[in-house]
């Protein structure tokens, strides 16, 4: 036993920064309420909404394409929008809409890049952002012509 006015050292202090340090309910909740401030509330309800689509969505059959394909084009999808300065929102449309596309019809890894690219036309088309067909050609370094993006596009 220690005394009161002595510091008792019978275990030594081992803290890894790799462990978390836990934190008491008050700091934790003024943590997330920190947070919830900093994130608008539309966009936190534009997030829920997000979730419960997800949950409701069937998973995509991506069962032809290359597996890592998608990533790749998901992470295109990313740097694309930021170069046109399209809203987050299109991105997460255009992802919807290729998911739900390729859960009803099968592809092949070669259509795949088409259809992302044609989402991302169809969904730029509702913001005041549009895009024309001829940007959408340089963007994929005109491996698809317009005539296919039209087509994939009707085929929606």
């Amino acid at each position: 036993m220690c005394d009161e006015g002595h510091v008792c050292m019978n275990e030594p202090n081992t803290k890894s920064a790799f462990v978390p340090v836990s934190l008491n309910n008050y700091t934790t909740t003024v943590i997330i309420s920190e947070k919830k401030k900093r994130i608008s509330p539309e966009f936190q309800n534009f997030c829920r909404y997000l979730r419960e689509r997800q949950n409701q969505m069937p998973l995509p059959d991506l069962t032809i394409a290359t597996p890592f394909m998608r990533p790749q084009l998901v992470d295109w999808l990313f740097k694309t929008s930021e170069y046109l300065h399209l809203s987050k929102k299109i991105i997460f449309q255009t992802l919807t809409l290729v998911d739900l596309y390729t859960t009803r019809v099968v592809v092949n890894s070669d259509e795949l890049g088409l259809i992302f690219v044609t989402s991302l036309f169809s969904c730029s088309k509702f913001e005041s952002t549009g895009i024309k067909v001829s940007d959408v050609q340089k963007l994929c370094n005109n491996k698809y012509r317009e005539r296919d993006i039209i087509g994939m596009e009707k085929s929606y």
